[in-house]
């Protein structure tokens, strides 16, 4: 009984002790895990931060493309707009992640009427048919149209409103 009572004299008098370094150590803790919230938040801000400036680029980009295509569409020949398509599908690719919504989908629309329009311009330079001269002025149009809609993508990914001329 000699040791219990000895035993409670001690904590009382450690208590105060044991109290402080009880606190230093939930001090500690919570700097740990403050400091580990932190340097979390900071990774992902900073990983948004490098995909938004990713994002910019690639609409720049896309925006320089299709307008380029738009162009070669009213200026060049079907068949060196679809050259051009062509060339700047490895940029497509590697840009993908960064382009808006259905910007990707647009441009194999895109391409993938650009090779229907230049086998029907081929076709037509073989023989002459209305019906194949129809579908190509069709072809043409809808061409413009999915361009005119890339372009729309890009704006409002970006929030901005076309410039009237």
């Amino acid at each position: 009984m000699n040791y219990l009572s000895e035993l409670t004299d001690f904590l009382k008098q450690v208590q105060p002790m044991l109290n402080i370094l009880l606190g230093g150590i939930l001090a500690i803790l919570g700097g740990i895990a403050g400091a580990w919230l932190q340097a979390k938040y900071a990774r992902r801000t900073r990983m948004d931060q490098i995909i938004a400036e990713r994002a910019v680029d690639a609409n720049s980009e896309a925006y320089a493309h299709m307008k380029d295509i738009e162009a070669k569409l009213v200026q060049d020949t079907l068949q060196n707009t679809y050259r051009t398509i062509l060339k700047q599908q490895e940029w497509l690719i590697k840009s993908r992640l960064y382009l808006p919504g259905r910007f990707p989908d647009k441009w194999f629309a895109i391409r993938n009427k650009l090779t229907k329009a230049v086998r029907l311009q081929q076709k037509l330079a073989k023989t002459t048919t209305q019906q194949t001269a129809d579908k190509l002025t069709q072809l043409e149009g809808e061409l413009k149209d999915l361009v005119e809609e890339a372009i729309l993508e890009i704006y409002k990914e970006m929030k901005l409103s076309r410039i009237k001329a």
